[in-house]
């Protein structure tokens, strides 16, 4: 009787402690203290060392303006972003890059004996790209109706002599409509062009080229999609995820 009349006093005890605020914040506290000499962990550590990580490399990204492209309008949304220019003959060139898409180059890292990929022997003085865009290139006339081609660079060897004319590559293409929608764009055949003869392949890279997509705007291309994939890595990703783990 006398051990079950101590063991009520002391129940009787901890429910006056424990219902006190600053008891009940107290003993909160303890615990955490608890957990830190435990585990050696400061409590919240992960929140606060991933806030440090992404900060840190903030700090470290240095971003620069998007670089101009030259009678072209520049329109960005996101991830998104459209060239545009008005041509002399009526049409109207488009390019859609979208900084989700991309290719890496074949030689962008090497493998080591285990076949893995490294980036330990990447030269960094080379000035190539590593990631080729995926990008839209679109022909449209005053009717609406437009020429689209999915395009890309391929290139085994990225280097100071990296030629984007040579290795501009269309992928497919699409003949849209005048009253075409973009909800509808599975009903429109996309021929594969890998797939087209010299001739007609040699044929469509010189229209093109006629109407407007020059080499000179293939290498702006290049290097607007470079710092446009920057822009959203650092000011969307990065400082992105920062907010959400601070919120």
């Amino acid at each position: 009787a006398a051990k079950m009349a101590g063991l009520t006093r002391n129940f009787l005890r901890c429910a006056r402690i424990w219902s006190t605020p600053f008891n009940r914040t107290q003993i909160s506290l303890q615990f955490k203290t608890a957990r830190i000499l435990h585990t050696g962990v400061p409590y919240f550590s992960a929140r606060k060392d991933l806030l440090s990580c992404v900060q840190l490399e903030i700090d470290m990204e240095n971003v620069q303006p998007l670089p101009p492209f030259k009678k072209f309008e520049v329109k960005t949304s996101g991830c998104l972003a459209s060239l545009s220019r008005k041509l002399k003959n009526g049409n109207e060139l488009v390019i859609e890059l979208n900084a989700n898409e991309s290719l890496m180059s074949d030689n962008a890292f090497d493998d080591d004996a285990d076949g893995m990929e490294t980036s330990e022997d990447v030269d960094e003085n080379v000035d190539g790209p590593t990631f080729m865009p995926v990008f839209k290139v679109n022909i449209k006339k005053p009717t609406g109706a437009a020429l689209s081609c999915q395009c890309t660079f391929e290139s085994d060897d990225i280097s100071d002599e990296f030629e984007p004319d040579e290795s501009f590559r269309i992928q497919s293409v699409m003949v849209l409509p005048h009253n075409y929608n973009p909800k509808s764009e599975t009903q429109v055949y996309s021929a594969d062009a890998t797939l087209f003869d010299k001739t007609l392949s040699k044929g469509l890279r010189a229209y093109l080229k006629e109407e407007g997509l020059t080499s000179d705007i293939l290498a702006d291309v290049l290097e607007f999609y470079s710092s446009f994939e920057h822009h959203c890595y650092v000011d969307g990703f990065l400082k992105g995820l920062k907010n959400f783990v601070e919120s």
